[in-house]
């Protein structure tokens, strides 16, 4: 009988193959832990649990677990197993895209005792948001820390996807030599990955590669990321993936001036997007834009604005200032080029108010660092 240490390392290495699978291990490591009277690596594997629920939309198990796991006076009486709730709390906040109530849940738990498996997640949790609100010091400096960190570098899916989110963070918001310090990290953990057999987490990090290229101007291999990317997202049949892989993509191409495969890229992307929004099941709905965009750029504007009109709250609706003014440009920018002047000026003055909102305007359309 494999012991309850090895159950939870395999069924944490498979959650990035194999996540059925990985399901079963991680609630067999938490039960055997229970039974030994080890609680704290028992929340630790029933956390990882919930984050595959969560990650793999199975929002009625997921409920069914906190049900089952989460207790009034265990709550009160159990500092732990109070952080363990507020990560997961945190992670269904970053999926429905309240990212400051996110982030405010993860910094709570991190003022906690953590089992190791649920300050993996949380961190990564941090990291996302501080690097989507452009926040790239902090994002990195979090990585940092958590690579730091013994228990957590034991485990070979976490510790190479926090390399993946630095070298993101640092691609994003760095010097050219950190950048390209970065994109090579980046390189040799999706390759690690590769080796791992761990798919889908390299599916994710792949994306994430190719965001990191496209920040450090590398255009081409931007293109060759997202397209190993998408590929990944094709076998794995994860059609919210694909949909945000291709709108990346076709920006990407479309910048290397490779009009028809941009094109082609866009529509499918758009496709993806009209699918999985009529469904409830987008990721990532910011990209939409970028497809869209894409779309009136290579003769298709009428289509892109009656699209981005359709979405237009679901796809500008976020918490993080930096990415809803560059979004909101990017549909003043569709809405111009189908000649619809003033949807383009009710958009570009409504990204620009939010920038100044939020303190990263100075003077007049004078954009503070990195928007």
């Amino acid at each position: 009988e494999e012991s309850p240490d090895l159950t939870l390392q395999h069924g944490l290495a498979l959650m990035g193959a194999d996540p059925d699978r990985a399901a079963v291990l991680l609630e067999k490591a938490a039960r055997a832990f229970q039974a030994r009277g080890s609680t704290v690596e028992a929340q630790g594997a029933w956390a990882a649990l919930g984050f595959v629920h969560l990650t793999e939309g199975r929002m009625d198990e997921f409920r069914r677990q906190a049900r089952q796991r989460l207790s009034i006076p265990r709550l009160v009486t159990d500092r732990g197993q109070r952080g363990v709730l507020l990560v997961a709390l945190a992670g269904r906040s970053n999926l429905a895209r309240r990212f400051s109530r996110s982030l405010r849940l993860s910094e709570e738990a991190a003022r906690r005792p953590l089992p190791v498996v649920s300050r993996w997640l949380n961190t990564t949790n941090r990291i996302v948001i501080h690097a989507l609100r452009g926040e790239y010091a902090r994002a990195g400096a979090l990585a940092d820390e958590a690579l730091r960190d013994g228990e957590i570098s034991r485990f070979l899916l976490p510790f190479q996807s926090l390399r993946v989110l630095r070298a993101l963070a640092r691609a994003a918001g760095g010097l050219a030599a950190d950048r390209q310090e970065a994109l090579s990290e980046a390189r040799d953990a999706v390759a690690t990955l590769r080796e791992l057999g761990l798919e889908r987490t390299r599916m994710a990090a792949t994306l994430a590669l190719g965001q990191a290229s496209a920040a450090a101007g590398d255009r081409e291999g931007a293109v060759a990321a997202y397209s190993d990317a998408a590929d990944l997202a094709v076998r794995a049949g994860n059609a919210p993936v694909e949909a945000a892989v291709r709108a990346a993509l076709s920006s990407a191409c479309w910048q290397l001036g490779h009009e028809a495969r941009a094109r082609a890229e866009a529509l499918a992307s758009c496709s993806g997007f009209e699918r999985l929004l009529s469904e409830g099941g987008a990721l990532l709905p910011w990209l939409f834009a970028r497809a869209l965009w894409v779309r009136a750029r290579t003769g298709d504007a009428e289509e892109a604005w009656t699209l981005a009109r359709r979405h237009e709250r679901t796809i500008a609706r976020l918490d993080a200032p930096m990415l809803a003014h560059t979004t909101e440009i990017l549909l003043a920018d569709v809405a111009r080029l189908a000649g619809r002047t003033k949807d383009a000026e009710r958009l570009a003055c409504s990204a620009w108010r939010r920038s100044a909102d939020a303190g990263l305007v100075q003077g007049d359309f004078e954009l503070a660092g990195d928007v």
